[in-house]
């Protein structure tokens, strides 16, 4: 089956962006990372065909996506360890973090402690979305070249398969140094 969209839903600080440069070598699929951010209302999830897009704020646009697209698009849910992920939530650029704090109002946790339910809540929501659909994948970043090989097979990718899988090799938004 051939799919015109295909959506990488994530929490943010799991390799997103390394994503969408692996899938700049992809040839037969225009890809993004956030590409609509700023844009509001139906215009906000809609995408030419044969587009992969990247982007955590996604996980906002749930309904809004399946009531446009429904089964039709490949779904990719990424995942990071989860202490990975929320201590680069916590270190790393924080504006999620603090607009999560805002939506809890009057919230008095600590970065960690929003990192981490924001983590949960977000892959929670992503979970129970991708139930019921039948073209997904779970995508964990500690096992991304051997995914990105089977995400590539299940969308029918055509391009450089070598070069996306090098991208996986290079540090891109790093927030956490070794």
């Amino acid at each position: 089956m051939k799919f015109f969209n295909v959506f990488i839903l994530c929490c943010g600080r799991c390799g997103s962006l390394t994503f969408s440069m692996a899938c700049s070598h992809i040839n037969n699929y225009t890809s993004g990372h956030e590409t609509k951010t700023g844009v509001i209302g139906k215009d906000r999830i809609f995408y030419k065909n044969n587009h992969i897009e990247i982007d955590n704020r996604l996980c906002w646009f749930l309904n809004r996506i399946d009531n446009c697209y429904n089964n039709n698009p490949f779904y990719v849910h990424l995942i990071r360890n989860k202490e990975d992920c929320v201590r680069s939530l916590k270190k790393g650029p924080r504006r999620i973090i603090l607009a999560y704090a805002e939506i809890l109002q009057r919230n008095k946790g600590s970065a960690e402690e929003l990192s981490f339910d924001y983590y949960d809540l977000i892959n929670e929501n992503i979970s129970k979305f991708l139930e019921n659909k039948t073209n997904k994948m779970i995508f964990k970043l500690e096992n991304a070249k051997n995914d990105f090989i089977k995400f590539w097979n299940n969308i029918k990718a055509e391009g450089d398969l070598d070069k996306s899988l090098n991208e996986w090799d290079v540090k891109y938004n790093e927030t956490i140094k070794k």
